[in-house]
């Protein structure tokens, strides 16, 4: 199994080692491994590119922001269509990992003395 992800490895940012972090989730709970290999820029289009152009036998997985989408709108010469040629899986953001993470859901919000880092601890934690 492939997670490509569109930035360098240990860019700033979540996303490298998110699909760090959940190919070796995976790997432990599949017993299948999971490599994550980076291809970087054009917006993730490269990245995209390349999983597009495997074989589409679902050992190949995209991890790119939603925004991804919306390069069809701003590049007139993609080698795809991401409407028609990927398929989404799951939403990784925190906003989907906030909803129903446990009993308490509401640990990060500062009015009840929670914070934003608090909930990523709390994200990490929920992945391992």
């Amino acid at each position: 199994m492939v997670i490509i992800s569109r930035m360098w490895p240990g860019e700033s940012g979540p996303s490298d080692i998110l699909a760090r972090l959940m190919g070796q989730w995976l790997s432990e709970r599949l017993g299948q491994p999971f490599v994550v290999e980076n291809r970087p820029g054009a917006a993730a289009n490269i990245a995209t590119e390349a999983v597009v152009r495997a074989h589409a036998d679902g050992y190949t997985l995209l991890l790119v922001p939603d925004t991804a989408a919306v390069n069809a709108t701003l590049y007139d010469k993609l080698n795809f269509n991401f409407i028609r040629d990927i398929a989404p899986v799951q939403r990784l953001s925190p906003e989907s990992l906030k909803n129903g993470d446990g009993p308490d859901d509401d640990a990060d919000d500062p009015a009840d003395g929670g914070d934003d880092g608090h909930h990523r601890v709390r994200m990490l934690a929920a992945i391992q």
